[in-house]
């Protein structure tokens, strides 16, 4: 982000990949894009020949060439402290600022009912904790940085999918859980919102569940299937498709890698 408010229409929306298709293939994860409104500069060159700027730091008044408006704390003619900029297209950002760049806690609110982020900035940047709510209902709550989301967070859909877990630019990135609210659940890792590296998927039915290893989001590599009934057999699959059942001598002990890496199942 660069410093004070712009009025470019940002759109915030999910656009999404699909999980696996041979477990789950009416589910899907989101590519987060949070990317909001661009701040653009403001010089004293930009305000109306006719704007008011009171000479106290406190309760200044700018009116830019474009429409957009200020009102809050100022320093050296930009906003520095407290403030509320308001774009002529809709978005606005309330909060604190820093010699023209949103500066500490403050929240954005996009045109149109599109979604609003509350959080902290660092120098016109989303960077610490924050909350996001998208158009569509979904929110976002977790770390940040450099504008996104990045570590740990939690996603919540409107259909009340939850996932909590680690993050990279946007994307579930390394460890963690997917919840569906039929009972199913996904532990384990990701790599660009796909399952890939070794996880647990509970089908949400009886005892049926996988227990090993992940490629893009599909069942790749050594693996233990157990149905509704307990009964449970190791097997090699490719790209979702089982290749062949394992013998004793071939097979992996799945319990200890459960409990090596932190897992709880119970076998």
């Amino acid at each position: 982000m660069g410093a004070c408010c712009g009025s470019k229409k940002t759109k915030l929306n999910f656009s999404k990949s699909p999980c696996s298709p041979v477990l789950e293939p009416s589910q899907y994860s989101p590519s987060i894009n949070i990317k909001g409104n661009k701040l653009m500069n403001h010089s004293s060159s930009s305000l109306d020949s006719n704007a008011s700027e009171k000479t106290r730091i406190n309760n200044s008044v700018f009116q830019f060439k474009n429409g957009d408006h200020y009102s809050g704390d100022s320093l050296d003619n930009q906003p520095h402290g407290e403030g509320r900029y308001i774009a002529s297209k809709g978005f606005s950002y309330s909060g604190y600022w820093k010699r023209g760049n949103p500066h500490g806690i403050g929240q954005e609110v996009y045109a149109n009912k599109q979604g609003k982020f509350q959080g902290e900035y660092e120098d016109g940047v989303k960077n610490g904790y924050g909350k996001i709510t998208f158009e569509d209902g979904s929110i976002y709550e977790g770390q940040l940085v450099n504008d996104n989301v990045e570590g740990y967070g939690i996603l919540f859909w409107p259909d009340e999918k939850v996932y909590r877990g680690l993050w990279k630019k946007n994307k579930m990135a390394g460890r963690g859980r997917m919840e569906w609210p039929n009972g199913m659940y996904y532990e384990g890792q990701y790599e660009n919102d796909l399952k890939h590296g070794f996880g647990i998927f509970y089908y949400g039915k009886g005892r049926k569940m996988y227990v090993g290893f992940w490629k893009k989001g599909k069942l790749h590599g050594k693996g233990l299937m157990r149905n509704e009934k307990g009964e449970d057999f190791q097997g090699v699959w490719n790209e979702g498709k089982l290749l062949m059942k394992c013998d004793e001598k071939d097979s992996l002990d799945f319990e200890q890698i459960c409990q090596e890496n932190g897992f709880r199942v119970f076998f």
